[in-house]
């Protein structure tokens, strides 16, 4: 039976992540891939995945705290986490995240010769590593990304130690994959399921509270803007999990391709008068429910493929 750790279970992400994982029997997948079905899974009954995470808040007895500054907390974050098969960590919208899951893959590395049993580390990261990456095509200096490129990706200079930590995940998987297997998987921005990203807008929409209930589009809403269903990305996880394909750098976007006028527009179209007012990206900034991470988001300008996920 897989053990599977998720860091801040409780949070949009975390939760959706969890409720998937707990709704796919053990070896399930793999099994429509494979020619006889594993063992564990021919007993009459199926098997789930054991699901265990830190909490944003730290606050429930079940799972256990995720302040790790202090020795006696880091220890116990070990234990908990040498206890797993997979562990996986989102730091899309938590810089917090970034410097324990830097913690958690150095110390998985360091004593991988001492496991039982094989582990895997996942890194959930942002399409925001590649915001200034620049086209190989000189003629379509707007081309379109697959991971095919991702050694020449060059991240917003505010999301440098994500990058900086996709690198550090990619190079450790690398030092004996039967023991220690790694994996990135760079996400588009995740809607859907309540919302998270774009959830400024759906209540604007919905509630009609900016500028005459004309919903804002940030400058002239021309950027291109990768996105994916937050289910879609939970799928690729189960998969990845299940598969353990050979590619270690995923891109999990959709085909949509869409512009930021494009995507508010359908918003408000759908909850709110069908209009949309343009404003500078200075004036964006002042609205009180946009932060860094949700305006850089907002403004990034890419074309990605997908292409491993197809």
């Amino acid at each position: 039976m897989s053990r599977i750790f998720i860091n801040h279970i409780d949070s949009y992400f975390g939760s959706i992540l969890s409720d998937s994982f707990r709704g796919v029997s053990f070896g399930s997948i793999r099994n429509k891939f494979a020619d006889t079905q594993d063992e564990e899974q021919t007993s009459n009954s199926p098997l789930f995945y054991q699901i265990s995470g830190t909490l944003t808040d730290g606050k429930n007895e079940h799972l256990f705290s995720n302040d790790i500054s202090s020795l006696t907390n880091c220890d116990l974050l070990l234990v908990k986490i040498f206890a797993q098969d997979v562990v996986l960590y989102n730091i899309c919208n938590d810089l917090s995240q970034i410097a324990e899951a830097e913690f958690v893959v150095n110390a998985l590395h360091q004593e991988m010769e001492k496991f039982v049993n094989p582990k895997t580390f996942i890194l959930v990261s942002t399409c925001l590593t590649w915001a200034k990456t620049r086209s190989v095509d000189p003629d379509d200096p707007d081309g379109v990304f697959t991971e095919d490129e991702y050694r020449m990706r060059r991240s917003h200079p505010s999301f440098r130690d994500h990058l900086a930590l996709e690198k550090l995940v990619v190079k450790l998987g690398r030092t004996k994959k039967s023991l220690f297997s790694t994996y990135v998987v760079c996400c588009g921005l995740m809607y859907g399921m309540g919302e998270d990203t774009l959830h400024f807008l759906f209540k604007n929409a919905w509630l009609g509270e900016y500028n005459g209930m004309n919903l804002p589009v940030f400058g002239n809403g021309q950027n291109h803007i990768p996105t994916i269903h937050v289910n879609d990305v939970a799928s690729i996880l189960i998969h990845l999990v299940e598969l353990q394909p050979k590619p270690r750098y995923i891109l999990a976007v959709d085909d949509s391709k869409n512009t930021l006028e494009e995507i508010v527009k359908s918003i408000s179209n759908a909850l709110g008068n069908g209009k949309i007012s343009n404003i500078t990206r200075e004036d964006a900034l002042l609205i009180q429910d946009i932060d860094a991470s949700l305006y850089d988001t907002l403004l990034v300008n890419l074309r990605m493929d997908a292409r491993y996920i197809k």
